[in-house]
């Protein structure tokens, strides 16, 4: 099973998830997650997740919700309904029947808390230095004795860095996961995108394969054509290989 720790330094986040997989799916060991101000107490769970016919992408999220933050088995992208991802804390596919948790790589994002750096500030060093006292037309006032009068004035005489230290995170307000992971729901709505996300697939891969072999829009038969405003209608913001004339 390969684990791939994506590691990364934070001025303002932490987490480091242990996760095990197994072929029925993974497990995360308990664990806290800061994220700013916050910071998250997850539990340790276990989650099912097999290859069901259709290539997907999971990932295992930390998600907010009306109800308290929730652990979230999140496919394709497809966050539910109500929720909103904080963090991934795992993310792994399964493309084939051969797949499973145990067989293929789970990327496992990793964040080190470390200390702003520090402030550094040129300050002027201010001095006394001697100036001589000009008469009305500019010219040096003489003592009895034919010496220059002088004053003393405040000058900057240099400059010196001072260092201020960055200012450490405050407590963080703290947030109970719940032990129940959100599954995707088996709903005639899910399996209808999960169809969408299949043909759009598809259509992208005919897609590809007419830019490999350098058909341009103009040079495309009607059926072609069709295949790729199919692929716009269904995916308006995704990518559309297309040959350039």
């Amino acid at each position: 099973m390969p684990i791939s720790i994506q590691q990364n330094d934070s001025f303002a986040k932490s987490w480091a998830p242990e996760i095990t997989a197994s072929p029925a799916g993974i497990s995360l060991a308990a664990l806290p997650v800061r994220f700013g101000p916050d910071e998250y107490t997850v539990p340790a769970v276990t989650v099912p997740c097999v290859y069901d016919g259709e290539p997907t992408t999971y990932r295992l999220a930390l998600c907010k919700h009306a109800s308290g933050p929730a652990l979230v088995l999140v496919e394709d992208d497809a966050v539910p309904s109500g929720y909103e991802q904080i963090v991934y804390l795992a993310r792994w596919r399964l493309a084939s029947a051969s797949d499973t948790c145990a067989t293929v790589t789970i990327e496992v994002p990793h964040r080190t808390l470390v200390q702003r750096p520090p402030t550094i500030t040129d300050v002027p060093i201010m001095g006394l230095v001697p100036k001589p006292v000009l008469d009305a037309d500019g010219n040096p006032v003489l003592d009895e004795n034919g010496e220059p009068v002088v004053q003393m004035v405040e000058r900057q005489i240099g400059t010196e860095q001072v260092t201020t230290p960055a200012p450490s995170l405050p407590p963080p307000t703290v947030h109970a996961v719940s032990a129940t992971v959100v599954m995707p729901a088996q709903t005639a709505e899910r399996t209808r995108d999960r169809k969408v996300r299949k043909r759009v697939r598809e259509l992208r891969q005919s897609a590809r394969d007419m830019k490999q072999a350098g058909t341009t829009y103009a040079a495309m038969t009607a059926a072609q054509r069709q295949i790729i405003g199919e692929l716009v209608a269904l995916d308006p913001t995704g990518e559309v290989p297309m040959a350039v004339p």
